[in-house]
């Protein structure tokens, strides 16, 4: 089972559902992923729930803030890695980001920060103490990659790359556009890529699910009340864009290679 106590700085580490339906977006992912939940209170009040695959963390799901505009959809949150938040997030607004949320201590957990790159992709950034980020990673109902939907694939791993000291290649796709891939001490990381515009598809971190089986899941996931956006057969292998019965977007797919 691929396991993780630690992460480098720059990797993708946790992933936070926030919605306004905490439990029936917890039932939900756990029917379709097999997760174990356990819900923790909230020192203002309220429980953060987190959830476990074989006895390793996940991901975690949370409510809305109170001032989120009801337009708002919920969403998938990625948090990066970081060794040092309060120099990582000084050099936010240098690199052209904005810092949304200062660093903030959580308990004994670790400390975070939020942050926006110069292309509206909003991301948050974990210091880990008590708590490492995902434990059970790549394999089937855990996180296996992350990816910006950006307007601007090289400007955004620019940012990354000022702020973090990652590293960026574009490579090559079939149709001839390119793919960004982000990668710390070598080691893709995270990808970063551009959509036409008519697509209307916001600039976003999203999340992709693995699965060995996904025709299996996608009928589950219908099932459960989610709705099918796309199915694409990518280099990576085959996929689908969902989104779960409150209209959270996540990823699932069928890794043509399963990562270490």
């Amino acid at each position: 089972m691929p396991h993780r106590d630690s992460y480098p700085q720059g990797v993708p580490c946790w992933v936070e559902l926030q919605t306004p339906d905490q439990q029936g977006a917890a039932e939900f992912y756990a029917a379709l992923f097999g997760w174990e939940l356990d819900d923790e209170p909230l020192p203002f009040g309220g429980h953060y729930t987190m959830a476990s695959l074989e006895g390793g963390t996940v991901a975690g799901i949370t409510p809305q803030p109170p001032d989120t505009p009801e337009s708002r959809p919920p969403a998938w949150m990625t948090y990066l890695a970081v060794d040092d938040l309060p120099t990582v997030v000084d050099r936010v607004t240098a690199a052209g980001g904005q810092v949304l949320a200062p660093p903030m201590q959580v308990m004994d957990s670790g400390s975070m920060a939020v942050v926006a790159d110069p292309t509206g992709g909003v991301v948050g950034l974990w210091q880990a103490d008590r708590h490492p980020g995902s434990q059970t990673v790549n394999q089937p109902g855990a996180v296996i990659w992350n990816e910006l939907i950006t307007p601007e694939p090289d400007r955004a791993a620019a940012f990354y790359d000022a702020v973090l000291g990652t590293t960026h290649d574009n490579v090559p796709m079939g149709d001839g556009d390119t793919y960004t891939v982000l990668k710390v001490d070598g080691r893709e990381v995270a990808g970063a890529m551009a959509l036409p515009e008519h697509a209307g598809v916001p600039t976003a971190w999203t999340v992709y699910f693995a699965t060995d089986d996904l025709a299996a899941r996608v009928a589950a996931a219908t099932n459960l009340g989610a709705t099918i956006l796309n199915q694409v057969d990518s280099p990576a292998g085959p996929l689908a864009v969902m989104t779960d019965p409150q209209g959270g977007v996540f990823q699932v797919m069928h890794p043509t290679e399963w990562p270490d």
